[in-house]
């Protein structure tokens, strides 16, 4: 059958599309009008499902495993195609039958006249829909067609429109499989964390991975480590670990704060239920290797605390009295000074924790606070709660220091934050001034720099500086290095531990 449907008809299908959901395909680009397009639509196209979608059947690991795509349509006849355009068909599948909502996969046209989609591609639509499917899962699909010219991409015919529908089952791309062992740390059944630091052991390594199977091309792994007080792994917290040399670790310190987020700050032994778990990568989305939160490797040890934290935090009015989000101060070496910044104060004030599960161990003031003459505050701390520290205050940012074995702390105001070096416009001479978000965690300013180096200082003076690592800033640490002549945005961050500082070209 044949007909001939002139441009006001084939607009009428155009504008239908544009009116689609926001789900539509990804990559399709919503048609414009072209008042000289040549008469060609949609019956001038005949198609055939292909055997996988005929049989209601398609295997995605298979094609995978052979490096083929997936055929959607042949297509049997052609006429009428303008000179230099080029015939596409997708692949839409949605868990229901209305398409509320629903994934699209490209399909162009093969010089043997089949519509195929990418194995990989279709793998991830159907786990965009479906989850994290592992078996043979039925879906719904319908199948639109393309035309695409020198000024853009249009559906052939109206938004309804479909050279098939229907139901298929799709098996799924295996998971990658990943073989591993417990690293000979976890496997000794201990780990001591007050002697890995006494003896400067930085890393923690979880396990071994002996092999992983080949990877669709496109795809990343990555890993999560998991620690529970529970053998069923309930009430676990997680944390990222890292991947080098085929062995998952994390750090020594945030292994320590999972821990403590999970145990608390005391410093008797726990048996301590921990976990790896894997993830792949592909297309924007992430799944789990093993399923849901199933982990590759599982086991327990018997961990030993520091005798002291490595971090206090600083719960306050300010930021609702939550220790796990207040800023942390970092323990100094082998001493027991504890300094950082912190944005702390308000109406009740605050306190400092080392317990940041729930904070039954509190750190407040013992007797009154002395305020000088530019604003920095002293005082005692007490070991046992004490009363809240600069309650009634404005909040505000400081530079703090405690010092836990004399029980004394003192905060300096911070009013402002410079930036200072041979790359900047001041030199050494002059601070380029950087501006303070609403909380004075972040500091921004745009500025010319030119190669060099420079620092970041507080209060247009050099007693409290950073520098060493734009990654990992360290008080009165050394100088950075510019990130090369240019206009950019500078970032100095203090709302977390490690303070970095970010330079975004312009």
């Amino acid at each position: 059958m044949k007909f001939r449907m002139k441009l006001n008809i084939f607009l009428m299908g155009l504008a239908a599309l544009a009116v689609a959901s926001c789900e539509d395909g990804p990559g399709i680009v919503q048609p414009s009008v072209e008042p000289q397009l040549p008469e060609f639509t949609d019956a001038d196209v005949q198609v055939a499902l292909s055997q996988g979608l005929n049989s209601s059947a398609i295997n995605l690991q298979s094609a995978m495993a052979s490096d083929a795509p997936v055929a959607i349509v042949d297509v049997t006849s052609v006429e009428n195609l303008p000179e230099g355009a080029q015939l596409d068909f997708a692949i839409q599948i949605s868990d229901d039958a209305s398409f509320a909502d629903y994934r699209e996969v490209s399909g162009p046209v093969s010089a043997g006249n089949v519509a195929e989609a990418s194995a990989v591609s279709f793998n991830s639509a159907l786990k965009a829909i479906a989850g994290n499917v592992t078996v043979p899962t039925q879906v719904y699909y319908r199948i639109p067609g393309y035309v695409t010219i020198s000024k853009g991409k249009y559906r052939l015919g109206s938004a309804d429109k479909y050279y098939g529908e229907g139901q298929v089952t799709v098996t799924p791309v295996d998971n990658p499989v990943i073989s591993s062992d417990p690293s000979a740390e976890l496997a000794s059944g201990a780990i001591d964390i007050q002697q890995m630091t006494d003896d400067g052991i930085e890393i923690i390594p979880l396990i071994d991975v002996t092999s992983i199977s080949e990877l669709p091309e496109g795809y990343k792994l990555s890993y999560k480590y998991v620690l529970s007080g529970n053998q069923d792994m309930s009430n676990a917290k997680a944390g990222d670990a890292g991947f080098e040399s085929n062995v998952v670790s994390v750090s020594r310190d945030k292994f320590y704060e999972t821990y403590k987020q999970v145990f608390g700050a005391g410093s008797e032994k726990n048996t301590v239920y921990w976990g790896v778990q894997a993830f792949y990568t592909y297309d924007g989305a992430t799944y789990n290797v093993s399923g849901d939160d199933n982990c590759i490797k599982q086991g327990s040890v018997e961990v030993t605390p520091l005798a002291v934290p490595l971090h206090l935090g600083t719960p306050n009015t300010s930021q609702d009295w939550k220790p796990e989000t207040s800023q942390w101060l970092v323990k100094v070496g082998t001493t027991d000074v504890y300094r950082g910044f912190s944005y702390f104060g308000g109406q009740y004030g605050g306190k400092f924790t080392d317990d940041f599960t729930g904070s039954t161990v509190w750190y407040g003031l013992d007797g009154d606070v002395v305020i000088d003459e530019n604003g920095v505050v002293t005082g005692k701390i007490s070991s046992s709660s004490g009363n809240n520290i600069l309650e009634g205050s404005s909040p505000a940012l400081y530079w703090m220091e405690v010092d836990m074995e004399a029980l004394t702390f003192k905060m300096t105001p911070i009013e402002s934050f410079g930036l200072i070096g041979s790359a900047t416009p001041g030199g050494w001479d002059a601070e380029t001034k950087l501006e303070a978000s609403a909380d004075m965690l972040k500091w921004t300013a745009t500025v010319g720099l030119k190669d060099g180096e420079l620092k970041f200082r507080a209060n247009n003076a050099w007693a409290i500086s950073l520098g060493s690592s734009a990654s990992d800033l360290q008080f009165d640490g050394g100088n950075l290095p510019s990130p090369g002549e240019g206009n950019y945005v500078v970032t100095l961050s203090l709302g977390k531990i490690p303070y970095t500082a970010t330079y975004e070209a312009r």
